[in-house]
């Protein structure tokens, strides 16, 4: 079973964000290209697989699942309909994690 993919207003930020930055500060929009057509694959395989991959992270917020892709933390959630996968952040590994989420709630 493949899943839709739905991407939050949240998620939908950082994307953004992450395609800035490579345009703007690395100067180099082939790389940002490059990383949203990998990322836009890794999403449709995640969305194909069994439920519930990746990494528990309760901590931060309930039901979110975590997996790792480049440099960055894919937080994903699935519904209780399970024809869902929910990608509500992308986040570079390096960041606070616990700090980002107080921000956004």
């Amino acid at each position: 079973m493949t899943r839709r993919v739905r991407i939050t207003t949240h998620a939908a930020a950082d994307f953004l964000a992450i395609v800035r930055y490579y345009d703007d500060e690395v100067a180099d929009p082939e790389a940002s290209a490059s990383l949203v057509d990998a990322l836009a694959a890794k999403l449709e395989h995640l969305a194909g697989l069994r439920p519930m991959v990746g990494r528990p992270r309760d901590d931060l917020v309930p039901g979110v699942r975590s997996f790792a892709f480049d440099d960055y933390l894919l937080f994903l959630r699935y519904p209780e309909d399970d024809s869902v996968l929910e990608v509500i952040a992308v986040i570079h590994a390096s960041r606070d994690l616990p700090a980002v989420f107080d921000e956004r709630q």
